[in-house]
């Protein structure tokens, strides 16, 4: 596998921080055409910031009523909603009705998932529910991220060509995705040879 490198020059940045995107193509002069064209792009996105203005990110983990984090509990999918949400610093009409049936209207975390489904990070199960309780996978928080990162391969296709070592996501729905999560070195797994990508995740993991 070979590497590139980018280098990125800018001036001063006239606010706290900028996020710039590039999309790179890989191609050939030859003859020959390429193995893979579903992986021909990378999106690339890279924060700047500038020490001449003060941050105002708000914290996105605010923990429960009894001052406590709880750590090692599992995460559920509302609360993954609710970091994601309040990382974006999103907003919406808090009068709109939720588009899951699971999803009450006067739930805390009514608006965060309504906020997921407009981004397309959530989506939701073929019967109308989203399971906001549910705690969430390894597989479906790599999708997630892979979703608001703009590099998931749910639609992919093709061989996939692999980097990692994963030996327990051969034949999974998340695959190709997983690789993507990998290659960009936003996952590493489970020691070697392994990812668990059915096995829930707990809080600190998420973080």
């Amino acid at each position: 596998v070979k590497a590139y490198t980018l280098d990125l020059k800018s001036g001063k940045l006239d606010q706290a921080k900028l996020l710039t995107e590039f999309t790179a193509r890989i191609g050939t002069n030859l003859n020959v055409a390429l193995a893979n064209t579903e992986d021909d792009l990378s999106l690339l996105k890279i924060m700047q910031f500038s020490n001449r203005y003060q941050l105002s990110d708000k914290p996105y983990v605010t923990g429960y009523p009894d001052r406590n984090v709880k750590p090692t509990g599992l995460v559920t999918r509302a609360e993954v909603a609710a970091m994601f949400t309040r990382l974006l610093q999103l907003t919406n009409d808090p009068n709109k009705t939720t588009r899951f049936a699971d999803v009450p209207d006067t739930e805390w975390y009514a608006n965060y998932m309504e906020i997921m489904a407009e981004q397309g990070i959530f989506k939701g199960y073929e019967d109308g529910t989203i399971h906001p309780n549910q705690p969430i996978t390894r597989a479906e928080l790599g999708i997630a991220i892979a979703r608001l990162l703009g590099i998931s391969r749910e639609n992919f296709g093709g061989e996939l060509f692999r980097l990692s070592s994963f030996q327990d996501t051969n034949q999974h729905w998340a695959a190709a995705t997983i690789e993507e999560l990998y290659r960009f070195k936003i996952v590493s797994g489970d020691g070697a040879t392994g990812f668990r990508p059915d096995n829930s995740i707990t809080r600190e993991e998420s973080m």
